[in-house]
């Protein structure tokens, strides 16, 4: 490799920074362990070789404040192909989603379908400068990867065991406070039909504990009936989700971040979705209420003329699906 490089510079073939991406491509390094803690939390700059060809990519700050815009600059280099047959991206996507690639679980598509910002060029030289405003705090990620036309492959480049990135702290209006919400899929459920409840959390740390339920006229739902609330700690088990250890975001914590609630065998009235996460000043909480109401019919459509010996079609609509499964839903 050092052979190879004096060579070049002799015959000026290549700059200082061509030395300089050529070592980043060809150094190998250790692999870290995937995980939101080994994130590269740094403003840079950083220059990126082959195949990826971005120089000096750089953020404004490591950290910023919800509602304060993160600016991102760089500088991708020709790749010099005739005719081009490289599309060169650069995403912003959560850290969360990010660590997730890394640790192989899911593909690059996947990070083009969370990107909260895509930028997309070509082979020829183009200057990067884009802002972007986070709507969630959180660790957030800036990851450069290009797709190759004629391999229909992706790839990218790799830096100290890493796939080369920046990533960044967006920090909440009080320090270490998570931002969560809740939401189920209709504002009215007849008994005997289910409703989907779905939850999320965006933190820049982990918090605990994390608990999700549905309550309501003194009965909890679950995915599998309800249950009369004794206001004792034996109705844990009837919570959607559980945990007492630290964690980044519901799915982590719960196995899955939406359930389907079977609405059975309980009262009339108005029933609340609820997560609540974390303890003290830096305890977050939010609701979703919905109506439980008896199945009724809505309307009904009888003919009033009949054909002797035809079938008679009554229609009618009522308050349920049709089954009263959550694959009706």
């Amino acid at each position: 490799m050092r052979r190879e490089v004096e060579r070049m510079k002799r015959y000026g073939l290549i700059s200082v920074v061509g030395i300089l991406l050529l070592v980043m491509a060809a150094t190998p390094a250790m692999a870290v362990t995937p995980s939101i803690e080994n994130v590269t939390k740094s403003e840079g700059p950083i220059s990126i070789g082959s195949p990826v060809h971005l120089l000096n990519l750089k953020l404004s700050d490591k950290e910023i404040k919800l509602g304060e815009s993160i600016t991102i600059t760089g500088s991708w280099a020709s790749t010099g192909e005739d005719p081009c047959k490289t599309t060169r991206f650069l995403v912003v996507v959560k850290a969360v989603d990010f660590v997730d690639f890394w640790s192989g679980r899911v593909t690059y598509e996947y990070l083009l379908d969370k990107a909260l910002l895509k930028v997309q060029v070509g082979c020829e030289a183009v200057d990067l400068n884009r802002e972007f405003t986070p709507q969630e705090p959180g660790t957030y990620v800036v990851f450069p990867f290009v797709y190759n036309v004629t391999t229909s492959s992706y790839s990218h480049n790799t830096t100290a065991g890493k796939p080369a990135h920046l990533g960044f702290d967006v920090k909440p209006p009080v320090a270490g406070k998570p931002t969560v919400s809740i939401s189920v899929d209709r504002p009215v459920v007849a008994i005997g039909d289910y409703i989907k409840v779905k939850a999320s959390m965006s933190t820049d740390v982990a918090v605990k504990p994390i608990k999700v339920f549905v309550t309501g006229s003194g009965y909890f739902l679950n995915e599998t009936g309800s249950w009369v609330a004794t206001g004792t700690s034996a109705d844990v088990q009837y919570f959607l989700c559980i945990n007492s250890s630290d964690n980044y975001r519901v799915k982590d914590a719960c196995g899955k971040d939406e359930w389907w609630v079977k609405v059975s065998d309980v009262p009339e009235g108005l029933y609340v979705a609820k997560i609540d996460v974390g303890d003290g000043p830096t305890r977050a909480e939010a609701t979703a209420v919905f109506q439980v109401v008896k199945p009724a019919i809505s309307s009904l459509n009888v003919p009033s003329t009949h054909v002797k010996g035809r079938d008679l079609v009554i229609e009618g609509t009522t308050n349920l699906a049709k089954s009263g499964t959550k694959n009706d839903n």
